[in-house]
């Protein structure tokens, strides 16, 4: 069965933010919790991993840039496939990401396309809703992975399924995980 996992970077950032969490030590760990949470259902599973973030332009920020380049660089290490949008400063200097959604709407589509049976997304995005749909009616199930904290009614009604986010990160061992402060997750037990 071919499966992929297709993880909006900027939206499990914020997520885990929300938890106390400031990031991963390494993602694969992240990637294998979601695969082994969704093998109790599908054992045979041939999974890709996929992760969609932008870099910084260098004019912008070098050092940033040249960080971020080297955090999607070690994903690609892992296996993980990197799809970039890009980065504008706004009206208010403030960085947004741009094609990000785009390029993720075009793999859920594509994905489903190509026979995939079974999309593990990771995004509360409603943007990504008509690439879903697309998807399901080409027969592809779609899952999606949300925040506990997180608005996306619309989302989780679309989605065959939802797997809580907490789900997947008491699965984590300890040490992957860079909390913000010496906290515990409330009520997590973690390895």
């Amino acid at each position: 069965m071919k499966a992929a996992i297709l993880v909006d970077e900027q939206n499990a950032m914020s997520t885990m933010h929300l938890m106390d969490v400031k990031g991963l030590t390494r993602w694969k760990t992240f990637f294998d919790a979601i695969h082994h949470v969704v093998k109790r259902d599908y054992p045979t599973l041939q999974m890709d991993y996929c992760m969609y973030g932008a870099v910084v332009p260098k004019k912008v920020n070098y050092s940033l840039h040249e960080k971020r380049r080297r955090f999607f660089h070690s994903l690609s290490k892992d296996q993980i496939k990197v799809s970039l949008g890009y980065c504008l400063l706004n009206a208010q200097g403030v960085m947004t990401e741009k094609g990000v959604d785009v390029e993720l709407a075009l793999d859920i589509y594509q994905k489903a396309l190509e026979g995939y049976e079974l999309l593990i997304v990771f995004s509360g995005d409603s943007d990504l809703v008509p690439a879903i749909e697309r998807a399901k009616a080409l027969g592809t199930k779609v899952v999606a992975v949300l925040g506990d904290n997180q608005p996306a009614t619309h989302m989780s009604k679309v989605c065959d399924a939802t797997i809580p986010f907490t789900a997947i990160v008491h699965l984590l061992p300890k040490s992957s995980i860079v909390f913000f402060k010496e906290t515990h997750l409330k009520g997590a037990v973690l390895t």
